[in-house]
């Protein structure tokens, strides 16, 4: 690849991914105007279930314990390979 391909490699890259960004974040907006806007949020998760159990269990535990259950469900979701 010479200079000049990646020149323009660069010029088309930024608006591509700048495009990509809006798009996503318009996405995101017209699914919170929809029906089914509930599955976006997830603030409510750890109000029911062992989370809101455990939570006021331990000391301080209304930050590291969802912390801790979100980054283990990551973990689960997300494979290093």
């Amino acid at each position: 690849m010479n200079a000049a391909d990646r020149a323009r490699h660069r010029r088309v890259f930024v608006p591509v991914l700048l495009a990509l960004a809006a798009l996503a974040w318009a996405v995101l907006w017209g699914w919170s105007l929809s029906p089914y806007a509930r599955w976006l949020a997830h603030d409510e998760w750890t109000r029911s279930g062992p989370a809101a159990e455990l939570c006021p269990a331990l000391p301080g535990g209304s930050r590291p314990v969802p912390a801790v259950i979100a980054r283990g469900a990551r973990g689960l979701v997300v494979r290093r390979v």
